[in-house]
């Protein structure tokens, strides 16, 4: 038996997304491809981070809700234990709305210095400690991480877990090369944030 019923499941992730895009609008920070160059890393990222957070999520509370469950039983795991499934969904739900936080914790953190990952930082920029940049350097990364995972879990299907993986390969290639730019721009404070904070994980990694 599934802890939430496919049509509670897409609205839920409905309101949530709308949520997120409130919080895009109270502070949108920059959206430009500027200082890339050859950074292939920082262009997977933001692309699939845009088809994730602005198609991927939208279309499957609306498959959802719509009750168009056999789309996703093609890639859906076997699930024979109804207990199983339970903890599944729990577990699920638990790192999606824990993306959600670190998600609207960070945009509101950065305000106008949110953009683009793998950029180098503007001239303007300032050099954010505050909220949840005090437990870990890069929440935005980490909430697409759990936003994924916990998406997999709630519908049990491995695209969510491929999608997943991919942009953790990307993401763990795209955090040195983020912060060598970082700490050129911010110099001795940011070497000595590097070393204090952890990178995604509070006090573990």
């Amino acid at each position: 038996m599934h802890m939430m019923t496919p049509k509670g499941l897409g609205l839920f992730i409905m309101i949530t997304g709308v949520t997120q895009l409130i919080i895009f609008l109270i502070a949108p920070g920059h959206f430009t491809y500027r200082h890339l160059g050859r950074a292939w890393t920082a262009r997977w990222y933001n692309i699939f981070n845009f088809l994730v957070v602005m198609l991927l999520a939208p279309a499957a509370s609306i498959l959802l809700m719509k009750g168009y469950t056999r789309l996703f039983a093609i890639t859906q795991v076997p699930m024979t234990s109804p207990a199983l499934l339970t903890v599944l969904e729990i577990v699920g739900l638990f790192f999606y709305c824990l993306a959600l936080v670190m998600a609207t914790s960070g945009r509101l953190s950065l305000g106008q210095n949110f953009q683009l990952g793998g950029l180098e930082p503007s001239p303007e920029a300032e050099f954010v400690r505050k909220g949840i940049y005090r437990f870990i350097r890069h929440p935005m990364y980490g909430s697409i991480l759990y936003l994924l995972f916990g998406l997999g879990f709630l519908t049990q299907s491995y695209i969510f877990f491929m999608g997943f993986l991919f942009m953790f390969v990307i993401i763990i290639r795209l955090i040195p090369l983020e912060e060598n730019l970082l700490e050129a721009h911010f110099g001795p404070s940011y070497t000595e944030y590097r070393k204090r904070v952890k990178a995604l994980i509070p006090y573990i990694v």
